[in-house]
């Protein structure tokens, strides 16, 4: 089973993206990916929620999103395996919480606003600090020219995501800011 969520704003919403009770029952046979991809998750309590439900047989793709300006987590996972790449995690009540997870990041922008269970950074291609978006509080989710976000993304091995939030080409001066979108976001 393979779970794809991308290109989609998700703001004033309880949770931007909520991976509960999923599967309830596990079956030995039961395995799954679920890749977010490509999203704008603004203003919501929670950006990405997921609760001890998502067994760790399912692993948790998360990249090139924008989680920001969310009132309680950016990113809060729990008792499942993720990896976050190429995302921008910022100005969230807490920007990352994780317990009883294994959550590897890499080339991601966010603040050192983490609770919870060390999150296993693994490399030292994260940023910590403000990704300058222009106007995230009114909705304008796009790069500052002096944001240390540009160029910053490194290529990943899913077919799907080589397009970004548009349709157009992710690698097209051959590296990507590490967000849903490479021109301007909406």
């Amino acid at each position: 089973l393979n779970i794809e969520i991308s290109s989609n704003v998700f703001i004033r919403n309880f949770a931007g993206i909520q991976i509960t009770k999923f599967p309830f029952t596990v079956e030995t046979w039961y395995s799954a990916d679920i890749l977010i991809y490509n999203n704008i998750i603004s203003n919501n309590t929670y950006g990405i929620s997921g609760s001890p439900y998502v067994q760790n047989d399912i692993v948790v793709n998360i990249v090139f999103n924008t989680i920001t300006n969310n009132n309680r987590d950016g990113l809060f996972l729990n008792y499942n395996a993720s990896n976050v790449t190429n995302n921008i995690i910022f100005d969230n009540g807490t920007d990352i919480r994780g317990f009883n997870t294994s959550i590897l990041f890499s080339d991601t922008v966010f603040a050192n606003n983490i609770s919870g269970t060390d999150p296993g950074f693994i490399n030292g291609l994260n940023i910590i600090g403000d990704p300058q978006l222009v106007d995230a509080v009114g909705g304008n989710f796009n790069l500052e020219n002096n944001s240390p976000a540009i160029d910053a993304g490194i290529s990943i091995e899913f077919a799907s995501i080589d397009f970004d939030y548009y349709g157009e080409n992710r690698y097209l001066d051959g590296d990507s800011d590490g967000r849903p979108c490479e021109a301007l976001c909406p």
